[in-house]
Parts: structure tokens; sequence; C-alpha cells
């Protein structure tokens, strides 16, 4: 596994201080002079420092990563080696691309939520997406310090899949709380769909454990809210789909549906990833077709 030293991260940082402040004073000076000073403005100067800072961290990476290595090329035709092997030995391998992905959609929030209009022409004293973009940044580019410094483990980065996962669903909850709805008014919320990406994106690393904790803090938390939801908000459980998907209603077995569906999701990806098919029982197995 590549490690970055300590001076590449200083450099990192560095990069990241000069960027950054450029940035936030080409974009943000108007307002930091003259106001006004709001939440989102403490969070934009925040989040724009963590663009330069992870653009270097990955560049930075992928340049050690394709530099020419003094191990053995191996053959992997041979007996023995396969891509199991290679999962084994280095179970952090695709984390690189998964945090960059979370990364860029992350950023792609961020656009999408200055840009979109807030449908209401009141100001809400509560925005719960900045914050939990920022969170989340925090913890992309946190979980990367400690993958390319060498310092990551099993353990912190299942904590790690569990915390994004339990962001997206604290996210999802906090939409009442900003829009001054009932609690059933979370499961309309569309980000719910994001579960299922960020399950989606754990299948691009080696390790398949990963996957199905993802999914099944999932589909815990989504489970635990519509049981709450149901026990404290009775009044709003309806048995008239048209009710539920008009209103602010409660359909429960619709959202054990939604977890039934996320929980198969997780299964047919964990139970795929690293179960290699070796090339002698494929060809055993083309064969029976062919016969």
């Amino acid at each position: 596994m590549i490690k970055m030293t300590s001076a590449q991260i200083k450099r990192s940082f560095l990069i990241a201080s000069i960027v950054g402040t450029l940035l936030i004073v080409i974009n943000q000076l108007d307002v930091l002079i003259n106001g006004p000073y709001t939440l989102a403005l403490f969070l934009k100067v925040i989040i724009t420092p963590l663009v330069p800072f992870s653009v270097s961290i990955v560049t930075t990476y992928l340049a050690d990563k394709s530099a020419p290595a003094d191990t053995p090329i191996v053959n992997l035709s041979q007996d023995g080696i396969n891509r199991e092997k290679i999962s084994i030995e280095n179970p952090f391998q695709g984390e690189v691309t998964i945090i960059g992905i979370q990364i860029m959609l992350s950023l792609f929030w961020t656009a999408l939520y200055i840009i979109t209009p807030k449908g209401s022409s009141t100001a809400f004293s509560f925005e719960p997406v900045p914050m939990a973009i920022t969170v989340m940044l925090i913890l992309l580019l946190s979980r990367l310090i400690l993958l390319v410094s060498g310092h990551i483990k099993n353990w912190i980065l299942f904590i790690y899949v569990s915390l994004d996962q339990l962001l997206l669903l604290a996210l999802i909850t906090s939409f009442h709380i900003q829009y001054e709805q009932p609690m059933a008014f979370i499961f309309k919320s569309p980000t719910f769909v994001y579960l299922f990406l960020f399950v989606a994106i754990r299948s691009l690393g080696q390790n398949r454990i990963y996957i199905l904790a993802s999914g099944i803090v999932s589909c815990i938390g989504w489970l635990g809210l519509t049981i709450y939801t149901a026990i404290q908000e009775s009044e709003l459980v309806t048995h008239s789909y048209i009710n539920y998907i008009t209103g602010n209603k409660i359909l429960v077995g619709a959202e054990i549906e939604k977890v039934v569906c996320l929980f198969t999701f997780t299964l047919i990806l964990g139970l795929r990833k690293n179960d290699f098919v070796k090339l002698k029982n494929l060809k055993e197995l083309l064969g029976v077709y062919h016969s």
C-alpha cells in the first residue's frame, strides 16, 4: 500500500491555505467586509480550502501510485495467485476512488443547494444541508489523510462507513425541522436514494464487509425512523396509498418495502463482491453450456 509522507501532507495543507485563501478573497471578500454574516457564509469559508486540499492529496497519491515500483512483477495467471489474495494483502484497495467520488458528490450537492431556489420566501433559521455537507467533507478528508498516511485500520474504516450512512439519515430526518412539518414529511424525501448510491459506491472497494455494513446500517436506521414515527405520530399512519402520496402521512408497509429493497440490494452487491470464480471452474461451466 502506498503511503504519503508527512512532508507531502504538510505540502497539501500549505497549498490549501494559499489557494483556499485566494478563492475566499475572490468569491467572498465583499460579503466578509459588508456582511451579512450568516451560517451559509461561515460554511462556505470552511469548505473552500477543502477543495484544493483534496485535489492535492489525490493527485499526490495517484502520482506516487503510478511511479515504477521496485517489487517484482507477479504473473496473475500462475496457480494460487488471484484477485482474492491481492484483496487480502491490500484490503483498502479502491478507497481513494470511493473517497474521490464522495467528495465530488458533496461538491455537487453544494453547487445544487446554492443555485436551487428554496421554494419559500421565508428564510430558514435552521439549514441542515450546509452543515451536513461540511461534516461529510471533514470526515472524507480525515479518512483520506488516514488512508494515504497508512494509519487506517479495518475498525476505523468500519466506523467511517457507518457514519456516512448515519449522516445521510440525520440529514433526511432534519428536513421536517427545517420546513416545520410533521415527522412523516421525511419519508417523501428523494434523498433516500442516496442510501442506495452510497452502498453501491462501496462495491468499488475490495472488502465486501463494508458493503454489508453500509447497507445494514441504512436498513436499521430507516426501519428505526419508521417505527419511531409510527409511534410518535400514530394519527398520521394511513392505509391509503393516495393519502400517503398526497399528504403528510406514513404508510408503514411502503417504508418496510423500501427497507426490503435496500437490504436485497445490499446482499446482491455484498455477496458477489470478492467471490471470484477460478478460471478452471469457469472453463468447466462454459464446457457444460457448449455441450
